[in-house]
């Protein structure tokens, strides 16, 4: 039910109760990330059972400092849409809703 609801959503069909909501994406380290991060720390700094995440690197130094020095280094996954209820916070307005919030003069123009 919940791939049909989605499928729906993302035709631009209007679902009761649901809505699209922005991923969120997370960062993951590139290929080269280790090589580069040794060179500022020691390796048990960094690694734990496994590298330790972006995240975990920008609060050990700062997110000015990451910024410079690492944010070349990370990669994000591919955004997306998931479905939450319709009066979820993180729901995004639809096309509808849009449409009917631009001032008379706008929708005129189209």
């Amino acid at each position: 039910m919940q791939e049909e609801i989605e499928r729906r959503l993302l035709a631009g069909e209007s679902v009761e109760g649901f809505a699209l909501a922005d991923k969120r994406v997370w960062r993951r380290w590139s290929e080269t990330a280790p090589d580069k991060l040794l060179e500022h720390f020691n390796k048990n700094e960094i690694y734990e059972e496994s590298l330790k995440s972006p995240a975990d690197v920008e609060k050990m130094v700062g997110k000015k400092l990451f910024k410079q020095k690492f944010a070349e280094l990370v990669t994000r996954g591919v955004p997306g849409k998931k479905v939450v209820r319709k009066d979820s916070p993180e729901a995004l307005p639809s096309a509808e809703e849009e449409f009917t919030a631009l001032p008379p003069s706008a929708q005129s123009a189209e």
